[in-house]
């Protein structure tokens, strides 16, 4: 929602109009950005997840669009158990294969490691949305940070709904009735051959 002030620059706001917020009883929640983003403290995300708690957690989502834990501890089936709090896994088409412990069974297919000098290295340093051009796009992503470099490395979001906001109306109006194509040929499809990306097309 945008609120244009008299004074000033234009005040976004994170709720629909007549959503309040409500305080978080059962973890700690910190703002990290007026519109997209939020740490959580205060929850073990490996320990067993009540109802209540995945509720308020779903709130959260919803009102802060990205959640930060820090100093989680998960394996794979961990991970995994925790993202399907949010509904049905999906293996990602391009990431047919996922790297093993040695001697270990794989126990989360869906779990994809994306590690130094891997294949799919690079792949995600542009700005993207993740599988949109597929017919139901997932609804999110778990990411788990292991090793991070001091400096940089980042991994940003963008809250596109505040973009939308404050586009002056007349682009809004110029691209109410625009369709976009999404499509995976500038990203993943870099590193095929024409074989390769027409092979793919019908999946």
């Amino acid at each position: 929602m945008l609120t244009l002030d008299r004074i000033g620059p234009p005040r976004l706001h994170r709720l629909p109009r007549g959503v309040d917020a409500h305080r978080y009883e059962r973890f700690g929640l910190t703002p990290l950005s007026p519109t997209i983003g939020a740490e959580v403290d205060g929850i073990d995300l490996a320990a067993p997840l009540d109802p209540a708690l995945l509720s308020d957690l779903r709130r959260a989502l919803l009102e802060w669009k990205v959640l930060f834990f820090r100093d989680q501890h998960l394996d794979r089936a961990a991970h995994a158990a925790l993202a399907r709090h949010w509904g049905e896994l999906e293996n990602h088409p391009f990431f047919g294969h996922v790297e093993h412990t040695p001697g270990q069974p794989d126990d989360a297919p869906e779990v994809v490691r994306l590690a130094r000098g891997d294949a799919a290295k690079g792949y995600e340093n542009i700005w993207h949305n993740d599988v949109t051009w597929r017919a139901t796009p997932a609804r999110g992503a778990i990411l788990r940070a292991v090793e991070v470099p001091p400096v940089g490395g980042d991994t940003l979001w963008a809250d596109m709904a505040a973009a939308y906001d404050t586009l002056p109306a007349d682009v809004r109006d110029r691209i109410a009735d625009l369709d976009a194509e999404h499509d995976w040929v500038h990203s993943f499809g870099l590193a095929m051959d024409d074989a390769q990306r027409e092979a793919l097309r019908p999946d």
